[in-house]
């Protein structure tokens, strides 16, 4: 009877136990990334009532040998927020604390802290513990480069209307330069051999046009003969001012030959005759297809003047138009300011960093004063972090035995001798970079893994059990009780 009073008790004491890991379970049903644990039960010491025989053995009750970490099978849930990620996996995120110990969780819940020192920004956890990368050092968060469509689409256009310059001009002799032709086919445009020998200044014949493309492809015909030499791909080219490609007969760049390996580069060093020779000359079928495109240009020679309140219709940087007939735009162009009338409106960022309105050609458009016209201050970075290459960045680990690890406060789990030490999840490509093997999803959280219905139960039988228990115990003493009062 001593030994079932023994028996109870450390039944009463494991199912007690088992009880508060099932509540502990139960209570991190909404614990992002949360592992259940299982109770794993071991009977205690036996006693040979009998020897040598083993066929009567009495034991001495149970206990919980061990807690096992479950991975079955949990959910996913978004939250629109990019900094949140969850592994598709048995994987591990790993963290570093302020003493520089390194923890794991599937908690994907990040934020970010910046350094006052450095000022750098780094990716953290809900706990404000850092989060590493695959090699487990600290991620600095990249933030986007400032782009021309995020500049563009915070222009407010009722100030930089008010500051767009427009001018009237006296004794204006202009010229249009630069023309869009649709031809009906390919046989009403026609190459004519012999362009002028000086490549600075091309003269044609009345109905003589050189072809230029632009770096996109699009190819336009021009009268303009102020060239220049461009590079592109490591080689040189001849050009136009405006940094187009000028083309041969055969619609092709103009590659430039230098004097010699040491002044490759070197404006002084090209032969400009063999490449005057190359220049291509059309002629048009149908000159009536011409029409004049965006890159329309008046040159200034003439005297400008100044007006204000020229300027309609600014909805938007492709919809800009002067309200008189008369009226200019200043552009700043390579070779000084000229005139336009119609033009599409764009951004540009200067030398300086800061960004201005430009046309959709790169020249930067003047107000009043000739002078450029901010729309953005000079700022590297945005405010918005690269999450992809945040997302990128997160290393996710894995274990030889991840039921091993040992479960820490804060839904965090230590490596041990039994877990083994962590994995990184990717391997090389034999090419200098990676192939990831763990899949990562942004936007996204893990869920516990509780299963509450399997929970309720077990709760339910370690209760029965419990109070199974402690009838053997009550039983015992009553039987004692017994045995104490015979006479």
């Amino acid at each position: 009877m001593n030994i079932s009073f023994h028996t109870g008790k450390s039944a009463m004491i494991a199912q007690g136990k088992a009880i508060d890991i099932y509540g502990n379970n139960i209570a991190n049903v909404n614990t992002n990334g949360y592992q259940t644990l299982r109770p794993s039960f071991a009977d205690c010491i036996y006693v040979k009532e009998r020897s040598p025989e083993p066929d009567w053995q009495t034991g001495h009750g149970t206990y919980i040998q061990k807690t096992d970490l479950m991975f079955s099978e949990s959910h996913f849930v978004e939250t629109e927020r990019p900094q949140d990620m969850a592994i598709v996996g048995e994987g591990w995120f790993a963290v570093q604390d302020r003493y520089g110990d390194v923890n794991y969780t599937r908690d994907g819940c990040f934020g970010m802290t910046q350094d006052p020192d450095s000022g750098d920004w780094y990716l953290i956890s809900s706990s404000g513990e850092y989060v590493l990368n695959y090699d487990q050092e600290r991620i600095v968060i990249p933030f986007e480069e400032v782009s021309k469509e995020s500049v563009r689409a915070g222009i407010n256009w009722n100030d930089i209307s008010a500051r767009i310059g427009t001018f009237t001009m006296d004794n204006v002799d202009a010229q249009r330069i630069r023309y869009d032709y649709t031809p009906a086919s390919d046989d009403e445009i026609t190459a004519v051999t012999g362009a002028a020998a000086d490549v600075e200044n091309q003269t044609l014949a009345a109905n003589g046009y050189f072809a230029v493309r632009e770096k996109s492809g699009a190819t336009h015909y021009t009268r303009d003969g102020r060239f220049a030499m461009i590079e592109s791909e490591g080689k040189w080219y001849l050009g136009s001012w405006k940094s187009e490609f000028i083309l041969d007969a055969d619609n092709k760049p103009i590659e430039l030959s230098f004097a010699d390996a040491e002044h490759i580069g070197d404006f002084n060093s090209v032969d400009w005759n063999a490449a005057a020779a190359r220049v291509g000359v059309f002629t048009l079928a149908n000159p009536e297809n011409l029409h004049t495109d965006d890159t329309t240009r008046y040159d200034g020679n003439a005297t400008a003047n100044a007006n204000i309140g020229k300027i309609v219709d600014t909805d938007s940087y492709e919809n800009v138009k002067l309200n008189n007939a008369d009226g200019f735009f200043a552009v700043e162009g390579e070779n000084g300011i000229v005139y336009t009338r119609n033009t599409k409106f764009d951004v540009r960022q200067g030398d300086d960093g800061a960004w201005y309105l430009a046309t959709n050609q790169g020249e930067f458009v003047l107000d009043m004063n000739n002078g450029r016209i901010q729309v953005a201050a000079a700022d590297e970075y945005t405010n918005v972090p690269d999450w992809a290459e945040v997302k990128r960045e997160v290393g996710v680990f894995q274990f030889p035995n991840p039921f091993g690890l040992e479960a820490g406060a804060n839904n965090r789990y230590v490596q041990t001798l039994r877990s083994g030490e962590a994995v990184a999840c990717r391997e090389p490509d034999g090419n200098g970079g990676w192939i990831y093997t763990m899949e990562k999803i942004e936007g996204a959280l893990i869920t516990s893994n509780v299963d509450l219905t399997d929970m309720m139960v077990k709760l339910i039988e370690a209760q029965r059990s419990y109070q199974l228990s402690s009838r053997v115990v009550s039983t015992s003493d009553e039987l004692s009780r017994i045995a104490n009062n015979l006479r």
